[in-house]
């Protein structure tokens, strides 16, 4: 829980990353419930109030429900009341089923951030909210990035799913990608897409995946092609910067990597993994490291 949430503070702090409005309020709504199960209420409550008092959140659901259960643990259940009356009222407004679903679509980017063992809730909570919500890509691209993962043998082993099941999540992951990609959504949120789908495409070594690199073949689209776009459309996103700092890694293309990583950890210098990635890459060209 500790490295969850020193992630995601570590995400908020540069001025750089390229989030939508409804990411940094996940982020935020996720943070507070971490810190209310860390005994920290105070700054738990703080960052509640925060949310409450941004632009177009003030009947956040996951925000007033996590307000109403702080309240009433802490023994404060006059205010707890009061915040659950007011949930009540929201839900004889007409408007309520649209706040369900932005709550639903935050507790599947929750979920998300968890864990793998929560992989399997993400994608499911993910997929009802897509389908109420064609056209807002943050959650395309949140639904994605997990079949992605069950790409990894990690997940695979896990979950025990079958390699054509995992094909299958393959497949959907490109369409959902290659979509995002080709359209109008701000250029940070393509840029992180395009980062998910050059991931995705360096499956091409593995025989289970064929399906996958046919449909990349198809619409003759490479991993390389998609790193260069994303460090294109968001060159100061540390996302970006990491994964096609690693992959120009791996493709032996060490100044390249060096500079992208070099410049990762200047914008965001507290994740340990660009860190990681950095050492490895003075290591093989025997750069000083500071």
């Amino acid at each position: 829980m500790e490295k969850i949430l020193e992630t995601l503070k570590s995400e908020r702090i540069d001025d750089s990353s390229y989030r939508s409005p409804a990411e940094s309020t996940c982020i935020s709504n996720l943070i507070a419930f971490l810190l209310f199960l860390a005994n920290d209420v105070d700054n738990a409550v703080e960052e509640i109030n925060k949310v409450l008092s941004s632009p177009n959140n003030d009947t956040n659901i996951v925000a007033l429900a996590n307000m109403a259960v702080i309240k009433w643990e802490i023994g404060d259940r006059m205010e707890g009341e009061t915040i659950i009356e007011r949930l009540q009222e929201l839900s004889e407004q007409g408007n309520f089923e649209d706040k369900v679903i932005d709550a639903k679509a935050e507790m599947a980017y929750c979920y998300s951030r968890m864990g793998m063992s929560f992989a399997s809730r993400a994608e499911d909570i993910f997929e009802e909210v897509v389908e109420a919500r064609p056209h807002e890509y943050t959650w395309k691209y949140g639904l994605a990035k997990i079949l992605r993962r069950f790409t990894q043998s990690t997940y695979i082993l896990f979950f025990r799913i079958s390699f054509e099941l995992a094909s299958q999540k393959s497949l959907r992951a490109f369409d959902l990608l290659l979509e995002i990609k080709n359209s109008r959504a701000p250029g940070g949120e393509r840029a992180q897409a395009l980062t998910e789908l050059g991931l995705l495409l360096q499956l091409k070594w593995n025989k289970q995946f064929s399906r996958l690199v046919d449909r990349a073949e198809e619409e003759r689209i490479t991993a390389q092609q998609c790193f260069e776009e994303a460090v294109e459309l968001a060159p100061e996103d540390p996302y970006v910067l990491t994964h096609v700092g690693n992959f120009y890694n791996y493709a032996k293309q060490l100044d390249k990597s060096r500079q992208l990583l070099q410049r990762a950890i200047e914008i965001r210098p507290t994740t340990t993994s660009y860190h990681l990635s950095w050492e490895d890459t003075c290591t093989h060209v025997n750069y000083p490291k500071s």
